[in-house]
């Protein structure tokens, strides 16, 4: 059985895309029997050269597993074992009330309505980003971001400072957030699902959540905002 019959098979019984054709385009017509370790580790290489080690696995070794393990159930090849790339631990600073102010405080105009939405909503910077206004319900303080880094749709009611935020901006229609030249920010290509949280690539990386404490760590390599949602990883550029 080849990668790309294992692969429709995937998809048509268990209805997730998600990723799937990067790694189809990569592997094909190939044998199952020959994608074994180095096979999939030199996939991760060149499909994300610059990609953390947790987008590889997210992108790279989640589905090829999924779809081989899914081969596998059927009796089409054995089932896959594989060794998956070390994730470091991000340690984490939780940020303070007070210096949640001051960052709302320091932010150019057209940055705080975009940061005081990160803050109280919890939700990747992509998501933020990348926000339509036909996804937010001012009258119901509600927003919803149909494509999330799991790949499903998620609501989340707005506090009364993210409407009023939100409720300044300018248009009603398009991009909710944009650059100061009123241009939206740049976003993948249509079909490409590899970037959703504004996370992969050589982007530079942070936590957010927004917390009433410091944590314990001493040496911080970022920096967290707890809102409402409580725990979200995200990346602002």
């Amino acid at each position: 059985m080849t990668f790309a019959h294992a692969a429709l098979s995937f998809v048509e019984e268990r209805g997730s895309r998600r990723f799937v054709k990067p790694v189809l385009d990569h592997f094909g017509t190939t044998p199952l029997r020959h994608i074994g370790q180095e096979a999939v580790d030199n996939a991760a290489s060149k499909l994300y050269p610059q990609a953390s080690n947790a987008t590889r696995n997210r992108q790279v070794y989640t589905p090829i597993s999924a779809i081989m393990q899914h081969a596998a159930r059927k009796g089409r090849c054995p089932r896959p074992v594989f060794s998956r790339p070390k994730v470091s631990k991000i340690a984490i600073r939780w940020l303070k009330p007070d210096e949640a102010e001051r960052l709302i405080a320091a932010c150019s105009p057209h940055l705080r309505p975009l940061v005081i939405s990160l803050l109280y909503t919890g939700a990747c910077a992509g998501e933020a980003l990348w926000l339509d206004w036909s996804n937010v319900d001012l009258k119901r303080r509600h927003v919803t971001f149909p494509k999330t880094k799991n790949g499903d749709p998620r609501g989340v009611p707005l506090h009364s400072r993210v409407v009023a935020a939100l409720e300044a901006l300018p248009g009603r229609e398009g991009p909710v957030f944009r650059a100061p030249n009123g241009a939206p920010y740049a976003r993948p290509a249509p079909g490409d699902d590899s970037d959703t949280s504004a996370g992969s690539g050589s982007r530079q990386r942070s936590r957010a959540h927004v917390a009433g404490r410091p944590s314990m760590t001493s040496r911080p390599t970022a920096v967290g905002i707890r809102g409402p949602r409580g725990t979200t990883e995200k990346t602002v550029t």
